[in-house]
């Protein structure tokens, strides 16, 4: 008889790596004075949560592209009959999507406006970055039909203006399977600018239903997350081994899972609420 006592989360959120080749505002990534995850840790992470009944992993970082051990991990992952997700912001993308073009299920890329110039001040690092990140989606759609897209959408007091329009953007060489809203929350980094970036909670529902009837309007699927709901819809792992639960809408450490998996196994138990999260992963991964 299985001991659900004894068993993880349906997804999990790998952070490999804390480096990003950006700096945006908004990000609640983890601090950049963590060493890289090696890739040793990296299958002993997958290793353990496929044998604890975990069924999907999400590559993230800092910027899970820099970490050179990236193809090899997700190869791993899929060794273990995990389904993939890879978050990126897409600068690096093309130089490694051919050789990781089997072993990834899903890829979530950003677009925090309608316009480069609006996208630029959120996402700083490339000037360019708006169009690298349409030629990123337009080369998938062209050549991998296996692996779906999902663009993601930080919500802030600087883009809140040029964000219902995203749709527009996409026509039959881009489509997007899923779009998602994030309203901005606040760990590392986005707490530092918080006064620059935030945005009430009626705001974030007013622009939603906006940003709504665009999407459908597109047959786009339409996903949000919004801040009262970010408790329980995460397990995260820190490139250190940290495991980090939402609570009380900040992030906590439970455990490590190199040092203490039955602290992380118990309290995960405790802080993450497994209906929650599948809804959240399902809504933004099917």
């Amino acid at each position: 008889m299985r001991n659900d006592t004894k068993l993880l989360p349906f997804a999990i959120d790998v952070r490999i790596i804390a480096d990003c080749n950006m700096s945006c505002p908004f990000c609640f990534g983890p601090l950049r004075t963590l060493s890289i995850m090696p890739i040793d840790k990296a299958e002993e992470i997958i290793d353990i949560i496929s044998s604890l009944n975990s069924r999907a992993i999400i590559i993230s970082g800092g910027e899970p592209t820099l970490h050179e051990d990236l193809p090899l991990i997700l190869k791993y992952a899929k060794s273990r009959k995990l389904l993939t997700v890879l978050s990126t912001n897409g600068l690096k993308l093309l130089e490694i999507i051919d050789e990781i073009s089997n072993y990834v299920d899903w890829i979530s890329l950003p677009i925090e406006a309608h316009s480069q110039s609006e996208h630029s001040k959120l996402r700083i690092g490339d000037k360019k970055h708006f169009n690298i990140v349409l030629d990123n989606m337009k080369y998938i759609r062209s050549n991998y039909s296996n692996i779906k897209l999902k663009v993601g959408t930080v919500v802030t007091k600087l883009n809140k203006n040029f964000i219902s329009s995203i749709p527009d953007l996409f026509d039959s060489t881009i489509m997007p399977d899923v779009w998602k809203l994030y309203q901005v929350s606040y760990s590392n980094f986005a707490l530092i600018n918080k006064d620059n970036i935030h945005i009430s909670n009626e705001e974030f529902d007013e622009l939603s239903i906006i940003a709504e009837d665009h999407s459908t309007r597109h047959g786009i699927k339409f996903v949000t997350y919004s801040n009262r709901e970010r408790n329980g819809k995460y397990l995260f792992v820190n490139p250190n081994g940290d495991a980090l639960v939402i609570k009380d809408n900040d992030e906590y450490v439970i455990g490590n899972f190199f040092d203490n998996m039955d602290d992380v196994v118990s309290l995960s138990k405790r802080y993450v609420n497994t209906e929650r999260l599948m809804d959240n992963f399902n809504k933004s991964y099917s």
